[in-house]
Protein backbone atom coordinates (compact mmCIF):
# COMPACT_ATOMS: atom_id res chain seq x y z
CA UNK A 1 0.00 0.00 0.00
CA UNK A 2 0.90 3.64 -0.24
CA UNK A 3 0.11 6.14 2.50
CA UNK A 4 -3.10 8.14 1.94
CA UNK A 5 -3.60 6.30 -1.35
CA UNK A 6 -6.83 4.43 -0.64
CA UNK A 7 -8.14 1.18 -2.09
CA UNK A 8 -9.54 2.64 -5.31
CA UNK A 9 -8.16 1.63 -8.70
CA UNK A 10 -9.21 4.77 -10.56
CA UNK A 11 -9.43 7.56 -8.02
CA UNK A 12 -6.79 9.36 -5.95
CA UNK A 13 -7.14 12.06 -3.31
CA UNK A 14 -5.66 15.49 -3.80
CA UNK A 15 -4.86 16.77 -0.32
CA UNK A 16 -2.95 20.05 -0.55
CA UNK A 17 -0.32 20.95 0.47
CA UNK A 18 1.04 17.59 1.65
CA UNK A 19 -0.36 15.47 -1.20
CA UNK A 20 -0.52 17.63 -4.36
CA UNK A 21 -1.63 16.64 -7.86
CA UNK A 22 1.76 15.11 -8.64
CA UNK A 23 1.41 12.83 -5.62
CA UNK A 24 -2.14 11.88 -6.68
CA UNK A 25 -0.81 10.90 -10.12
CA UNK A 26 1.78 8.69 -8.39
CA UNK A 27 -1.04 7.15 -6.38
CA UNK A 28 -2.90 6.32 -9.59
CA UNK A 29 0.30 4.89 -11.07
CA UNK A 30 0.79 2.74 -7.97
CA UNK A 31 -2.76 1.37 -8.07
CA UNK A 32 -2.42 0.69 -11.81
CA UNK A 33 0.70 -1.36 -11.09
CA UNK A 34 -1.13 -3.17 -8.31
CA UNK A 35 -4.02 -3.90 -10.65
CA UNK A 36 -1.64 -5.36 -13.23
CA UNK A 37 0.13 -7.46 -10.59
CA UNK A 38 -3.21 -8.86 -9.40
CA UNK A 39 -4.14 -9.78 -12.97
CA UNK A 40 -0.98 -11.86 -13.36
CA UNK A 41 -0.74 -13.33 -9.86
CA UNK A 42 -3.39 -16.01 -9.58
CA UNK A 43 -2.53 -17.08 -6.04
CA UNK A 44 -4.26 -14.10 -4.39
CA UNK A 45 -7.63 -15.13 -2.99
CA UNK A 46 -8.45 -12.26 -0.62
CA UNK A 47 -7.80 -8.54 -0.70
CA UNK A 48 -8.05 -6.53 2.49
CA UNK A 49 -9.17 -3.01 1.71
CA UNK A 50 -8.71 -0.55 4.57
CA UNK A 51 -8.57 3.20 4.71
CA UNK A 52 -9.91 6.14 6.67
CA UNK A 53 -11.88 6.79 3.42
CA UNK A 54 -12.42 10.39 4.52
CA UNK A 55 -9.89 11.70 1.99
CA UNK A 56 -12.39 10.58 -0.70
CA UNK A 57 -15.50 11.94 1.01
CA UNK A 58 -14.91 15.22 2.84
CA UNK A 59 -16.64 18.26 1.37
CA UNK A 60 -14.48 20.53 -0.79
CA UNK A 61 -11.72 17.94 -1.14
CA UNK A 62 -10.59 17.06 -4.63
CA UNK A 63 -10.00 13.79 -6.39
CA UNK A 64 -7.91 12.96 -9.44
CA UNK A 65 -9.07 10.57 -12.16
CA UNK A 66 -6.68 8.45 -14.30
CA UNK A 67 -6.70 10.99 -17.14
CA UNK A 68 -5.60 13.75 -14.76
CA UNK A 69 -9.04 15.34 -14.48
CA UNK A 70 -9.72 16.82 -11.05
CA UNK A 71 -13.15 16.75 -9.44
CA UNK A 72 -14.54 17.77 -6.11
CA UNK A 73 -15.53 14.87 -3.91
CA UNK A 74 -19.06 13.58 -4.04
CA UNK A 75 -20.55 10.50 -2.43
CA UNK A 76 -21.74 9.26 -5.83
CA UNK A 77 -18.28 9.46 -7.39
CA UNK A 78 -16.61 7.66 -4.48
CA UNK A 79 -19.35 5.00 -4.30
CA UNK A 80 -19.10 4.27 -8.03
CA UNK A 81 -15.29 4.16 -8.05
CA UNK A 82 -15.12 1.87 -5.01
CA UNK A 83 -17.86 -0.36 -6.41
CA UNK A 84 -15.91 -0.65 -9.68
CA UNK A 85 -12.79 -1.66 -7.75
CA UNK A 86 -14.70 -4.32 -5.80
CA UNK A 87 -16.32 -5.72 -8.96
CA UNK A 88 -12.95 -5.87 -10.71
CA UNK A 89 -11.39 -7.72 -7.77
CA UNK A 90 -14.21 -10.25 -7.85
CA UNK A 91 -13.81 -10.69 -11.60
CA UNK A 92 -10.20 -11.69 -10.89
CA UNK A 93 -11.39 -14.35 -8.42
CA UNK A 94 -10.38 -12.25 -5.42
CA UNK A 95 -12.71 -11.83 -2.45
CA UNK A 96 -12.58 -8.27 -1.10
CA UNK A 97 -12.74 -7.82 2.67
CA UNK A 98 -13.29 -4.22 3.69
CA UNK A 99 -12.19 -2.84 7.05
CA UNK A 100 -13.85 0.32 8.30
CA UNK A 101 -11.63 2.71 10.20
CA UNK A 102 -11.65 2.33 13.98
CA UNK A 103 -13.76 4.74 15.98
CA UNK A 104 -11.85 7.82 17.06
CA UNK A 105 -12.38 11.25 18.48
CA UNK A 106 -10.49 14.42 17.71
CA UNK A 107 -8.20 13.53 20.65
CA UNK A 108 -5.06 11.41 20.37
CA UNK A 109 -6.24 8.10 21.85
CA UNK A 110 -2.83 6.49 21.36
CA UNK A 111 -1.27 9.18 23.51
CA UNK A 112 -3.96 8.71 26.16
CA UNK A 113 -3.36 4.95 26.26
CA UNK A 114 0.42 5.35 26.35
CA UNK A 115 0.24 7.88 29.14
CA UNK A 116 -2.25 5.83 31.17
CA UNK A 117 -0.08 2.74 30.81
CA UNK A 118 3.08 4.66 31.74
CA UNK A 119 1.41 6.24 34.78
CA UNK A 120 -0.15 2.96 35.89
CA UNK A 121 -3.71 4.21 35.36
CA UNK A 122 -6.56 2.10 34.07
CA UNK A 123 -6.70 2.12 30.27
CA UNK A 124 -10.48 2.39 30.51
CA UNK A 125 -9.96 6.05 31.37
CA UNK A 126 -9.37 6.56 27.64
CA UNK A 127 -12.77 5.18 26.64
CA UNK A 128 -15.06 7.80 25.12
CA UNK A 129 -18.77 8.41 24.52
CA UNK A 130 -20.08 7.05 21.23
CA UNK A 131 -21.52 10.48 20.43
CA UNK A 132 -17.94 11.84 20.31
CA UNK A 133 -16.89 9.71 17.32
CA UNK A 134 -15.34 12.15 14.86
CA UNK A 135 -17.54 13.30 12.00
CA UNK A 136 -15.05 12.11 9.36
CA UNK A 137 -15.38 8.57 10.78
CA UNK A 138 -19.17 8.79 10.70
CA UNK A 139 -18.98 9.84 7.05
CA UNK A 140 -16.81 6.80 6.32
CA UNK A 141 -19.27 4.49 8.10
CA UNK A 142 -22.15 5.91 6.06
CA UNK A 143 -20.12 5.40 2.87
CA UNK A 144 -19.30 1.78 3.73
CA UNK A 145 -22.95 1.05 4.53
CA UNK A 146 -23.47 1.12 0.75
CA UNK A 147 -21.39 -2.07 0.47
CA UNK A 148 -22.48 -4.09 3.50
CA UNK A 149 -25.13 -6.03 1.59
CA UNK A 150 -22.86 -7.36 -1.15
CA UNK A 151 -19.45 -7.52 0.51
CA UNK A 152 -17.79 -8.42 3.78
CA UNK A 153 -17.37 -5.17 5.71
CA UNK A 154 -15.70 -5.35 9.12
CA UNK A 155 -17.04 -2.49 11.20
CA UNK A 156 -14.57 -1.86 14.02
CA UNK A 157 -16.97 0.65 15.56
CA UNK A 158 -19.51 -2.15 16.00
CA UNK A 159 -16.87 -4.27 17.74
CA UNK A 160 -15.54 -1.53 19.99
CA UNK A 161 -18.65 0.53 20.80
CA UNK A 162 -22.04 -0.02 22.29
CA UNK A 163 -24.80 2.59 22.19
CA UNK A 164 -23.17 4.65 24.91
CA UNK A 165 -19.40 4.18 24.93
CA UNK A 166 -16.45 3.14 22.78
CA UNK A 167 -13.55 1.20 24.18
CA UNK A 168 -10.20 2.75 23.39
CA UNK A 169 -8.56 -0.68 23.75
CA UNK A 170 -9.45 -4.34 23.59
CA UNK A 171 -7.61 -6.70 25.92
Amino acid sequence: TKSVCGPFFDLAPLVEPDYPASWARECLKFTAQLRQWLKTNHSVRYAVLASPFSQYLLANAQLVLPGGEQRYTSPGLAIQAFHNTLVELQSLGITPVIFAPPPATDLDLGRCLTRANWMGFALDGCNFPTQEIAQERRIAYDFLANFEQGYRVIRLDQLMCDRIQCQAHLG
